[in-house]
């Protein structure tokens, strides 16, 4: 995940895959996902060749989503698959996500934060009421 948000060589080679439009979405993975042992967190970066209805890439933020409860690392619950999926498909689509741990960074806030693509960087704060 370093190379979401490191600097030099791999902020430049962000830039020009924010500038290309390519990318979709970012979704941040739990750390111990893939092993129990893993500290570190992962990230699938989602591409595609097809312009989508709407502007900026999707963030998505799963790195609190995963159940520690079991010895042989993260599991994320087939429920939150289904949602970061059905989000994906709806953003893509046109709709602007507005539930759970999901955003939009728009090219002006990438270019802010140097390109950084770490989906926790353009999270919502919440308000308190």
């Amino acid at each position: 995940v370093g190379v979401l948000f490191e600097s030099g060589r791999s902020g430049r080679i962000r830039q020009r895959i924010v500038k290309s439009g390519l990318l979709d979405a970012v979704i941040s993975l739990p750390a111990g996902l893939f092993t129990a042992s893993t500290h570190s967190r992962s990230a699938v970066l989602v591409f595609s060749r097809t312009h989508r209805a709407q502007p900026g890439i999707l963030m998505i933020d799963l790195c609190d989503a995963g159940d520690r409860t079991t010895r042989s690392g993260v599991v994320l619950d087939p429920s939150v698959i289904e949602q970061t999926a059905q989000t994906y498909h709806d953003w893509i689509n046109g709709d602007s996500p507005d539930v759970g741990p999901s955003a939009v960074a728009a090219y002006d806030d990438l270019a802010a934060n140097d390109f950084v693509l770490d989906p926790g960087r353009y999270q919502p704060v919440a308000q308190d009421a």
